[in-house]
C-alpha cells in the first residue's frame, strides 16, 4: 500500500491536510513547509505539487520553480541559521520503496547543521560520486535507479546504495549529534514544526 501523504498537496480535495503541513513558502509547482521529526532548529521539506516518487523526475520548467523556492529558504537560512552549514539532501526512492522512507512524494531537505553532513556520507561505502544541481537531478544523473543525494553550495555527491535503507540521513545526523532517536514518525517533535513557522513569519 502506497503512503498516503502529501495527498492533499498532490491531488486537492482528496484528503484534508495535517495541521503540522504548514506551508511556509509556495509558487506554482512547490511548496515548503518544516519537516516532521526535525533533530534540528532549521529543518524544511520542498515538495512538488505534482505526484512523483523523486525529484529527478521534475520537468524543464518545474526546475526554474524548485531554483526559486530553494533560493528563498536559502536566503531565510542566511539570517537565522548563524554558522550553521546549510545541506540539502534527498532519499530518492520508488513508489513503495525503502529509500522513500514511507513517503511516496518526492521531497527535498534543507537543513542547517553544526557539521559537515557531506564529509559524514563519505564515510560510508555507497559508490559516491560528483553529481549535478539537486534543481537538475534526471534519469542520467541518478542512473535510472534509487539514489541517495547530498548537497552543499556548490557542492554535490549521489550514491545508488545496493542495502536500501530508510531515512538514512536522519540516521548519520542523529549520529553525529549524539541523539539516540531519528525516526520522524516515532518522534514527530511538533514544537519545532510550529517553531520552524514562526521563523519563517508567513503560512499558507
Amino acid at each position: 500500500m502506497l503512503s498516503g501523504k502529501f495527498t492533499w498537496l498532490t491531488q486537492p480535495g482528496s484528503a484534508e491536510k495535517p495541521q503540522f503541513d504548514l506551508v511556509v513558502y509556495e509558487n506554482e509547482h512547490f511548496v515548503a513547509l518544516p519537516s516532521l521529526g526535525a533533530l534540528v532548529d532549521f529543518w524544511i521539506l520542498i515538495v512538488p505539487k505534482r505526484p512523483m516518487p523523486s525529484i529527478s523526475e521534475v520537468t524543464d520548467i518545474e526546475r526554474y520553480s524548485l531554483v526559486e523556492i530553494r533560493d528563498k529558504v536559502r536566503g531565510r537560512a542566511s539570517t537565522v541559521c548563524g554558522d550553521a552549514g546549510l545541506f540539502e539532501f534527498e532519499h530518492g526512492g520508488r513508489m513503495g520503496g525503502i529509500v522513500s522512507c514511507g513517503v511516496d512524494q518526492a521531497h527535498l531537505h534543507m537543513v542547517a547543521l553544526p557539521f559537515d553532513l557531506i564529509s559524514e556520507c563519505m564515510d560510508a561505502e555507497h559508490g559516491w560520486r560528483e553529481s549535478t544541481d539537486a534543481s537538475e537531478l534526471s534519469v542520467n544523473a541518478t542512473k535510472g535507479e534509487e539514489y541517495i543525494f547530498v548537497q552543499s553550495g556548490a557542492r554535490s555527491m549521489i550514491a545508488n546504495p545496493q542495502c536500501k535503507t530508510s531515512q538514512w540521513f536522519r540516521m548519520i545526523i542523529a549520529k553525529k549529534l549524539g541523539k539516540d532517536t531519528w525516526d520522524y514518525k516515532a518522534e514527530p517533535r511538533l514544537d519545532r514544526v510550529w517553531a520552524m513557522s514562526e521563523t519563517f513569519g508567513e503560512t499558507a
